[in-house]
This record gives C-alpha cells, structure tokens and sequence, in this order.
C-alpha cells in the first residue's frame, strides 16, 4: 500500500473510532455525594440523561473513570469507576407523549454510582475538593459554536469532611430532582422546574452559568480525568450567554431560591444551559454542583382552559384545595374527562409515571397538578391549581385471602374483607363496590363475595359518615379443569376375550392420568392411552400440572369368553406313505358346527400326508361358540421324506486285506437317522456309515437307514469280491536237481483264465501260457535250457484285479 493510500486510511479509521466513542447521546448530567450514615461513607453517583432517538447506552458506556481532587492545588485524591446494573434507565415523563415523540424527544436517566469511604483526617482543606468527568462531545445544539465538537464536564464540589477542630463536618451535596419531559411551546409562557433538595436543611441559592467544555475532543472523546483551577467552557454562539442560553421575550430568568426557569421564546431550536446549584450553611457556601440540560423549542398550538381538580366522590365545578386522605387510604382526584386532552399529573411539580388519565388516586401527602394539553399534534400544556393531599389516621383492612389459586369449582372460593390485625370491625360503617380486572362491576353491597372466575378483585369501602376510603386487591386464578373424555376409537363395547380395545383420554401437557375398572385404579401415569382387556366399567380420573382433577364419563366394556381348546401332538409322518389322519381325536371339543380344520392336505377333518408335501404343514383347528368368539389352536404335522443311501461302487479286495466302505446318508426330519449294516460279519462295527470291511469271501453287503421320527426307511448294497493273492518268486533253480526246477506261482489256480508271459532282456517272449497250473515255466524254450539271467514277466489274471508284472532270475549251478 502506498504511502497516500496508507494515510487516506488511517484518517478513515480514527474518523470511524471517533463515531464510535463521541457522546453526542449524552444531553447532560449532574453528579451526587450522598453521606451513607457515617462520616466518610458516601454514594457518589452521577445521573447522566441520555438521547435514545440518537442510540441507546451500551456496555461501551458504562465504567465510567471519575476523579476527586484537593481544590487548592489541584492534587489527585482518589479516582473512583462508577458502573450502572440499569443501562436501559428510567424514561422522562412527558406531559404530552404524543408530542415529545414526533419531536423526537426521547430521554432516559440512567444512574451511574459507587460506594466509597473518604477518610476524613485526609479530607480537611478549608477550601474544600471537587468531583469531575470529562466526555466528547455534545449533539447539535443551537446556541453553542461547533457544538458537535465541544466537550461537556460534570463538576461538584464538597466541603472539608472535618473542621479545624477535628470534628466532623457531615453533609451531602444538594439532590437535584429528576427534570420532567418538557419542550417549550414557542410564544407561549414557560416554566421549567431545576429545583433540588438537600438532606441538611442548608440553603440552596441557584444561578445560570456557562456550561464546561473540559479538556475532551473528538480526537480525544474521553481522556483521564484533568484537574484545573479555571475550567474551558463552551463557546456561546452570537448573542448567547448564560443568562441568554435560551433565546427569551422577556429575558430567560432562574428564580435564585426555587431554581424554576421561566422563559417566552419565539425562537425554534434545540438550546443547552447550565444551572448552578450553590449549598450554603450559615450563610457561607460549603459547596456546589452543576446540571448541563437542554430544552427544545418547537411550534405549538395554543393551550386548553385551566383545568379544575375536584374530588371525584363529589364533583364540583370549584377547584379542590384541599383533601383528607386517610391513612392505608386513597382519594381519587379528578379533572373534566374530555377524549381531546392529553393529562399528566404531578406530585410536588414532578410528572407521575403512568399518570395520565382524567382522573388520580393518591395515597401521599403532597401538592398535586394536572397538566393538560391537546392529544393531537403539539399544543400548549395548562397546569391546574394545587391540591393539597394531607394524610389523617385510618385503619387498614385486607382481602382475605389476598392471593390465592384454586381449581375451578361451581361456588369459587370466598373473598372477606377483614382488618388487617385480624380485629372486629362494624361492616355496617362502610359502602362497598366490588370489582374484578376494573371493567367487570359486581356491584356487590357486602364485606365479601364468591370468586368464580380469575382476575383481580378490587373491593372499594367508603366510609358512610366520614372521609376514609379503601381500595383492597386480591389477586384469584382459577384453573380450569383438565379435559376429560374417553375416546373409543373401535366403536366396540362387546368384544371376544383375548381381544383389545383401545381407549384415550384427552391430552395435555404434563397431565396424569389414573385409569380405573370398576372403580379399583388399575394404572396410574402420563399415558393418555390405554388398552382394554377385561369387561368392566371404565373411567379416568385426569390431574393436570396444577393438581387439578376431572373425572371423565364411564364406558361398560363386555369381554366375551373364549372356550378352551385342546390340540394334541401330530408326530411327523412319512410323506411316501399313502395313510390318512382323522384329526377329530387329536381336539377337545370338537362340534361339526363349530369346529373347523384349515391347512395344507387338510380336507374336512382328514390330513393327507401325501397331499401336504415335504416339510412343515400349519394345521389350525377353529373353534366358534355360541357368543361368537372364536379360539384357535394349530399344531404342525411334519411330512418326511425317505432317506437317501448311497455306498458306492462294489468293491474287490485280496484275502486277508481291508477296506473302508464310504456312505452318503442325508434326509430325516430332525436329522435323526439311525444305522445298521447287513451282515456284521468282517465288519468292524455294524452302526456306522462308513465301517472297515476285512470279509474272508466275497460278501454283499446292505446299509439300512431308518428316521426315528418319521420311521421312514432306505437301504442300499454294495459287494465287495475276496480274491487269492497270486505269490511270484523272485527266481528259481532249474539244475536237475529236482528241487525248485519250475517257478511256482501260488494261488493261480484260482484263476483260471489267467496268461502267464515272459520276455528276455530284449523283449523277446520266451514262454506263454494260459493254463500255468499244468505247464509251469521250467527255464527252457523249445526244451532247450535258458541261460542263467533276469527275465521280465506279465500274468494277466483275466479278471478286474490290475495285471501282475516284475522279474525273475534263472539260477543254475555252475554258471
């Protein structure tokens, strides 16, 4: 970023954080130094009036940083952070809100405050110590140059907390009262009360002054605090002063003793001044504190008559001077009710909150006005005359009771007024209205009443011959009782035992619901939902969430009764069988007209095995009787299939060898195949699928598979062949010496068909035979004898047992 660029953007973000920070919402103010009881205890606190139609307070503005210095050198003393809990503050009364509110007039007071402790052998500077704060910067007033640039500082000052003797010197500084909501009517007589109290009984002497500007800037909206014998002020505009601050025909002028501001002005604008409120104690001023305030001057229509104040139990055109109000005890001031006028009341010359109807009760000793003017647009405002309200001894009564909730019930609760000591009292003295939310008139003549409905009851005793009057209040809620309605979402009130009826009770949040059979609770909880399975009557008895209770109506519900059945087992069934059921036997009861058998390979009431196939089968057996409930009951009938046996090929061994004959055995309802092998004989276990056979002759043998629960059975066999090892020597010795001349091949004779072939060393056949057992090999060919040596031979047995091959050797002696 270039170095222009950079500076461009700077200014635009100081110009920013200025916006942020300036207290043009801030219209003015006047700090407070209340004593707490104890010399050196004090409240500081400091009222500041803030323009909400410019922005309301934020957390931004609170912790405000004040300082308190020693007035003759200017020396720091102590610097203290005031806070507020209230930012939204107390709205200014206006006499006319309708008018303060198309001016844009929108003030709140919001009080800012500390408890703090001086110690007073530190505080004993005869010329005494001041409070400041120092804020930037002031909104667009009319009378001050560069207002929008000017600061403001709030300024109080305190005496010495002790005398040159040493004792303590108690005070606290003068209380200005909270200004009401005005605007001055341009051409029209105006008087703004400034006036302010003091705890002490000193003196208060008030003047007009220039207003601080303080050491606060825009380029610096709220520095420390910084002490100074000569304070800057404001710079008055052209023909503006602190005695002119407001321009004035005759001049604006402050009354020195009640510091009531009285101006003409015909001048439109928006004009700030600054009273000084100086305490003075034998005749010498202990101290002083400033209020900057600010009051617009707008266009007005011209003002109603005077209004008269008269007693509204006895109206009169001549105003009311004077009343007695007894003590816990009101009267009710009035003026002439008329829908053009705007009122507000006063007590002691400062508007009542909320005081804005033709007609006051008051309960306090004071002077009390009327202000009017005209609701539409802006208009002048007329103050009454004073009435004085002085308070004489009274009793005090209640409403017993004075709060009280209850569920709704056809007579309510009673309402009594009583005295408030619980004491007789002659009923007989007074009159009495009753009222309930003001608009609803009982107008019942008695000490109580029955309360029925909710609202707040208002009970107005007047005293027959005397002055009193009492107002009494007793706030009634009456809950309403919970819905209670059953609900039966089948229709049915006679069903079949075993069957459901679901009921509902009305819903509602955090409801309790007892439900009850024959008047005995049966479930008890947040359910609104139930489901009915006896005959009975039923009801509910619903407790909403404030414990109040409502019975719904009865429902007689009738359960028929079912008849009990009886199914007995159906054990499985071979499905290769061709027999029938009869299931009538396997029941209990059984009618033609009421029972019914239903299921696969079921007709009428025979069950065909055969029919039903493979596998389970429901069978369900209905029993209808005579009240039209129906039981059922099923059974399953399980239909097997024959198991499947397979051995194998046969199989052919040699005597004296073994084999193992393999079995594939699969079907059974539950697997549960039992075994056993035809004949035993050679095997080693006759119960197993798959056995060792060692047979001494050719045996067929059969493998008989039986399902226990079926008793469906299956066989299938298998030969297995014995035959004679045929024993080849591995030579012989043809020398003529008559022992083994011829190579003797034991066990062929049990093969007849058998050829015996020798080879020489090159293939060559030397001999062939197919009957060895009567010309055995002799070592000769063409009887000539073969030399000594290694023959190679083939017997083909001509049977299924693979050919005999190996070699032989020709021994002879000599050789």
């Amino acid at each position: 970023m270039c170095k222009g660029l950079r500076s461009i953007f700077f200014v635009f973000l100081l110009t920013l954080t200025n916006i942020s920070v300036r207290a043009n919402h801030i219209l003015g103010g006047n700090f407070e130094l209340n004593n707490t009881g104890t010399n050196g205890s004090y409240e500081l606190k400091l009222n500041l009036f803030f323009d909400k139609a410019v922005r309301s307070a934020t957390a931004a503005d609170n912790n405000i940083k004040v300082a308190i210095y020693q007035k003759s050198n200017n020396r720091l003393m102590k610097s203290i952070i005031l806070t507020t809990f209230q930012l939204a503050g107390s709205p200014f009364v206006y006499s006319n809100e309708n008018c303060a509110a198309s001016q844009g007039l929108k003030i709140t007071v919001i009080s800012f405050s500390q408890d703090i402790f001086l110690d007073p052998t530190l505080y004993t500077d005869p010329n005494g110590y001041y409070v400041i704060w120092d804020r930037c910067c002031r909104n667009a007033a009319d009378n001050i140059n560069n207002s929008s640039g000017s600061g403001m500082l709030f300024y109080l000052e305190f005496p010495p907390l002790q005398t040159n003797a040493g004792a303590d010197f108690i005070n606290s500084s003068p209380k200005f009262s909270v200004p009401n909501g005005e605007y001055i009517c341009a051409g029209q007589p105006f008087t703004f009360d400034n006036g302010a109290s003091d705890i002490d009984g000193d003196q208060l002497r008030y003047s007009l002054v220039t207003p601080y500007s303080g050491f606060s800037s825009s380029s610096s909206p709220a520095p420390d605090p910084r002490p100074s014998s000569n304070f800057p002020t404001i710079n008055w505009g052209s023909g503006f002063s602190a005695t002119t601050a407001i321009p004035s025909n005759p001049a604006m002028s402050i009354n020195p003793n009640t510091g009531s501001i009285t101006v003409t002005s015909s001048q439109l604008g928006l004009y700030v001044y600054s009273v000084l409120v100086e305490e003075l104690r034998g005749g010498v001023v202990i101290g002083q504190v400033r209020r900057d305030f600010q009051l617009k001057v707008i266009n007005c229509n011209a003002p109603p008559a005077q209004p008269i104040v008269y007693d509204e139990k006895t109206p009169s055109p001549v105003q009311l001077t004077q009343i007695d109000v007894c003590d816990n005890g009101f009267a009710e001031l009035a003026t002439k009710d008329d829908l053009n006028y705007q009122y507000q009341w006063q007590k002691d010359n400062i508007n009542i909150a909320n005081a804005d109807k033709y007609k006051l009760k008051v309960t306090e000793a004071g002077e009390y006005t009327v202000v009017i003017s005209y609701k539409q647009g802006c208009s002048g405002s007329t103050t009454s005359e004073k009435t004085a309200v002085s308070i004489k001894p009274g009793e005090k009564f209640k409403i017993n009771p004075d709060n009280i909730e209850f569920c709704e019930t056809a007579a309510g609760v009673p309402l009594q007024i009583q005295k408030d000591d619980g004491s007789a009292f002659n009923a007989g003295d007074y009159l009495y209205l009753w009222t309930r939310d003001i608009t609803d008139v009982l107008a019942i003549q008695n000490v109580f009443i029955q309360a029925t409905k909710t609202g707040k009851y208002v009970a107005r005793m007047t005293q027959i011959s005397g002055v009193c009057q009492y107002e009494l209040e007793s706030t009634v809620k009456v809950n309403s009782l919970p819905d209670a309605f059953i609900t039966n979402p089948l229709g049915k009130k006679i069903v079949c035992e075993g069957d459901t009826i679901p009921l509902k009770i009305s819903d509602g949040s955090s409801y309790q619901y007892d439900w009850q059979i024959d008047d005995i609770s049966v479930t008890l909880n947040t359910i609104s939902r139930y489901s009915a399975l006896k005959s009975g009557t039923y009801k509910v008895i619903v407790t909403d969430g404030n414990n109040c209770q409502k019975t719904s109506d009865t429902l007689k519900l009738t359960f028929n009764p079912l008849t009990p059945v009886t199914f007995d087992t159906i054990f499985p069934t071979c499905g290769s069988n061709s027999n029938r059921i009869n299931l009538m036997p396997y029941v209990q009861p059984y009618d033609v007209a009421k029972g019914i058998f239903s299921g696969r390979g079921v007709s009428g009431t025979i069950y065909s095995p055969l029919l039903a196939g493979f596998g389970p089968s429901p069978i369900v057996y209905s029993y209808t009787n005579d009240y039209g409930c129906t039981t059922k009951k099923s059974r399953i009938a399980y239909v097997d299939l024959t198991p499947k046996v397979r051995l194998g090929n046969d199989i052919i061994i040699f005597k004296g060898d073994t084999t193992s004959i393999k079995s594939s055995i699969t079907g059974g309802f539950k697997n549960d195949i039992t075994l056993y092998w035809t004949p035993s004989t050679g095997l080693n276990s006759n119960t197993i699928s798959r056995p060792l056979a060692s047979p001494d002759a050719t045996t067929q043998y059969i493998l008989h598979a039986t399902a226990l629960s079926s008793g469906c059975t299956n066989e299938d066999t298998i030969l297995i062949t014995v035959k004679t090892k045929i024993l080849t020597p591995s030579g012989f010795t043809p020398n003529g010496d008559g022992l083994n001349e011829t190579w003797v091949l034991d066990g062929i004779e049990d093969y007849p068909n058998a050829e015996v072939q020798i080879f020489n060393r090159w293939g060559g056949e030397i001999f062939t035979t197919k009957n060895y057992a009567n010309n055995p090999f002799n070592g000769k060919k063409d009887n000539s004898d073969l030399p000594m040596g290694t023959y190679y031979y083939v017997i083909k047995t001509g049977d299924e047992i693979p050919n005999l091959t190996g070699y032989i050797t020709i021994v002879r002696s000599g050789q």
